[in-house]
């Protein structure tokens, strides 16, 4: 197993934000709880912020760069 394969962050800016859909209706929000890249082999890592307990599960949102998010 080489470097890049243990450690699928380095050198990589994440690609995918992770977050949690708080609230309902109108004053619904979404948290990020985390982040996403993708790995050479097509498969995914997720790396959450802190000790997170999600029971409703989360949404994965392409992090887009030109408009600062």
């Amino acid at each position: 197993m080489t470097t890049a394969t243990q450690n699928p962050t380095a050198n990589k800016r994440p690609e995918f934000a992770v977050k949690v859909r708080k609230g309902s209706g109108e004053k619904a929000r979404f948290e990020q709880i985390g982040v996403v890249w993708t790995r050479d082999n097509g498969s995914m890592f997720c790396r959450l912020v802190g000790s997170q307990v999600v029971t409703d599960g989360f949404y994965i949102f392409p992090i887009n760069r030109e408009a600062g998010q």
